[in-house]
């Protein structure tokens, strides 16, 4: 794990500079030196420092004030600063946290007591940008959710205001039933698949791994496909090994199909098709669902893949969603020992492939 933690060490005296940087290089921290607090600025402007050791007593800027510059910039702010200095009262030990100083260690060193506090504070950097990411990708999802589902909520009051003023037999009525329906089904997944999503966030979903036969599940799902593909007049087929069997958890592989099915319906024109299919290869189990829609670039299969972004698009009928369904769809994949691979043509579909490790009878 030290090995990609960068420390940057700051002492106009040569031996101490030896002095620590063998005592952190020993620990496989990875490592810059400076004799100023000019040079220890000039370092920050081209390295991503994870961890400031700085000496007090330097010519020229001193600490406090090196560490007072270093604060004011915001890409440099959340570095920790511990101080290494022989000035061990109040006053000075006050002036070090009040310049922004995150500790201090006093000359000469314990070596167990500063790679102690090291550890002790990159962790709880590495901590804090965890959480800092998860907050801006939670903030981005509620953003993206919120938007997504104004827009179908609004139809719905809409549908339901001209549903109070269509007489009862009319044609125009039971459209506005069917409309309703789609409307209100595209909503309620977006708001299970938030809350799943929540939930295996906070850690409460943890996989319940028992042999699953996919063949079983794909007969599970499919009523509840049939309006959409219906609709579009899409051919779904599924066809599997004989005893096609992964080890999963039912519940989050049964999402995964739910969602990756339903995002192929919705990115295929009408009169197109969806194949369900189980593959033997090896070692190895997978499940494509190969459709003949609309395809994505490599740029967007690949960061889909790499679970690193949201995606909210509307389908080929103006169909809604959050993106958050497919999100799912890799960490849940993850969390069962699979991989999530994606083939797409722009124009021409795409092919989505979980791949399992290939059950062993027992």
């Amino acid at each position: 794990m030290n090995n990609s933690k960068y420390i940057l060490i700051v002492d106009d005296n040569p031996h101490n500079l030896k002095l620590l940087g063998n005592t952190l290089q020993h620990e496989g921290y990875k490592l810059a030196a400076a004799m100023s607090g000019d040079e220890a600025l000039e370092i920050l402007e081209s390295s991503p420092v994870d961890l400031i050791l700085l000496d007090v007593m330097m010519p020229g800027t001193d600490g406090f004030e090196t560490c007072k510059k270093i604060k004011k910039n915001k890409e440099w702010a959340e570095i920790p600063v511990i101080f290494i200095t022989a000035l061990n009262d109040i006053q000075n030990l006050v002036r070090a946290f009040d310049s922004g100083g995150a500790d201090y260690i006093t000359k000469p060193f314990q070596q167990r007591e500063l790679l102690a506090r090291v550890k002790t504070h990159i962790e709880l950097r590495t901590i804090h940008q965890e959480l800092q990411n998860t907050i801006i990708a939670r903030d981005k999802l509620y953003s993206l959710v919120a938007h997504d589902i104004r827009s179908p909520l609004a139809t719905i009051i809409m549908l339901m205001e001209g549903l109070e003023t269509t007489p009862f037999e009319s044609k125009e009525f039971y459209q506005l039933i069917e409309e309703l329906n789609v409307t209100t089904r595209e909503t309620f997944e977006m708001l299970e698949d938030l809350l799943i999503w929540a939930k295996n966030q906070i850690g409460t979903i943890q996989p319940n791994k028992e042999v699953v036969v996919v063949e079983e599940v794909v007969q599970e799902l499919i009523p509840l496909l049939e309006r959409q593909t219906e609709k579009k007049d899409i051919e779904l087929i599924h066809t599997f090994p004989p005893n096609f069997t992964l080890l999963v958890d039912r519940k989050m592989f049964k999402t995964v199909l739910r969602n990756l099915v339903s995002n192929s319906i919705k990115f295929t024109p009408k009169g197109g098709e969806i194949k369900i299919m189980g593959k033997l290869k090896g070692q190895t189990s997978s499940v494509e669902i190969i459709d003949t829609g609309i395809g994505m670039t490599a740029d967007i299969s690949n960061q889909l893949k790499e679970n690193t972004n949201y995606w909210s698009t509307t389908g080929t009928e103006g169909e809604k969603g959050s993106g958050l369904g497919l999100k799912l769809c890799s960490e849940f994949i993850r969390k069962n020992s699979g991989e999530l691979d994606i083939d797409s043509i722009p124009g021409c579909g795409t092919n989505f492939k979980i791949l399992f490790p290939t059950l062993t009878p027992s």
